[in-house]
C-alpha cells in the first residue's frame, strides 16, 4: 500500500495516489485539486515483463469519463 503526493508547477496541483496490490494487478485511486476544483482518477495497471499496461478513468465536473 502506498501514497504518493506531488506538486506541479504552474497552477498548483496537489495529488495523492493510493494503491493496493492484488495478484499481478495494482489498483490506484488518484485525487488532485486543480484551480479549486477536485478531480478524481482511478486506474489500474499490471506489469508483464518490462511492460506496463494502464487503464484509467477520471471524473471532471460531472460524469465519469474514460
Amino acid at each position: 500500500y502506498g501514497t504518493y503526493k506531488y506538486r506541479k508547477l504552474g497552477p498548483r496541483q496537489y495529488g495523492t495516489y493510493k494503491y493496493r496490490k492484488l495478484g499481478s494487478w495494482q489498483y490506484g485511486t488518484y485525487k488532485y485539486r486543480n484551480l479549486g476544483h477536485w478531480q478524481y482518477m482511478t486506474y489500474k495497471y499490471r506489469t508483464l515483463g518490462p511492460w506496463q499496461y494502464m487503464t484509467y478513468q477520471y471524473r471532471k465536473f460531472g460524469p465519469w469519463q474514460q
